[in-house]
C-alpha cells in the first residue's frame, strides 16, 4: 500500500502541505501569539546610475561598484531578491532590460508614493506576512514603500541607513569578506 506522501502526490498535493509553518505559543500576558518557523530573506536592491550600453538582464545591467557589491550581499544571504527600478519598477534578477537614463530622485513625491504602490502590489506576490527584507536602497526608494511592508507584516532591515557612500562600500566590502569565508 502506498504511503501518504505518495498518495498525496498522486493526487496532486503539495507534500510541504504538512510542513510545519506556525508555531502557536502563550505569551506572558496570557495571549495566543503565532510565530512564522520559515520565513523567507529577500533582498531588494537599489538599481545605479552607471548601466551597460546594451540590453542585458537587469543583474548585469548595473556595473556601479555599490550595485555590484550589493548584489553579491544579497545573493550570499537571502533567499531571492529584487532590483528596484526607477523605470522599470520591481526587477527580476533575470528579467532582460534596456538601459535608461531616470532616477527616482527626480520624481516628486507625490510620483514617488505611486512608484511605491507599484512596487508594493508587484512584491506582494513574492512575500508573506513574516518574511525578511534586507533593504538596500536609499530614503527616497523607502520612504513610502517601508511602511507599506511593515503594516504587511514585513520586518525590514536596513543595514547601511544613514550611511555615507564610501562607508557604504566598506561596510559591503566586510560583510561580503566574512561570507566568502564560510564557502
Amino acid at each position: 500500500m502506498p504511503s501518504t506522501k505518495q498518495r498525496n502526490n498522486k493526487v496532486g498535493m503539495d507534500t510541504n502541505f504538512w510542513k510545519l509553518t506556525y508555531v502557536f505559543y502563550m505569551n506572558m500576558l496570557g495571549k495566543v501569539q503565532i510565530v512564522r518557523l520559515n520565513m523567507d530573506v529577500i533582498g531588494l536592491v537599489q538599481c545605479g546610475a552607471q548601466k551597460k550600453a546594451t540590453v542585458a538582464p537587469a543583474k548585469d545591467l548595473y556595473i556601479s561598484s555599490l550595485f555590484k557589491k550589493s548584489k553579491s550581499f544579497v545573493e550570499s544571504k537571502c533567499d531571492k531578491w529584487f532590483i528596484l527600478s526607477a523605470k522599470y519598477g520591481l526587477l527580476l534578477p533575470e528579467q532582460v532590460v534596456e538601459p535608461y537614463n531616470e532616477t527616482l530622485k527626480s520624481y516628486s513625491v507625490k510620483e514617488r508614493a505611486i512608484w511605491a504602490e507599484s512596487i508594493f502590489e508587484d512584491i506582494s506576490k513574492h512575500i508573506n506576512s513574516g518574511d525578511k527584507i534586507i533593504f538596500l536602497a536609499g530614503n527616497c526608494y523607502g520612504q513610502f514603500l517601508i511602511p507599506k511592508l511593515q503594516a504587511m507584516g514585513i520586518q525590514i532591515e536596513v543595514p547601511m541607513k544613514g550611511l555615507r557612500i564610501g562607508e557604504q562600500l566598506h561596510y559591503l566590502d566586510v560583510q561580503n569578506q566574512r561570507n566568502n569565508y564560510g564557502k
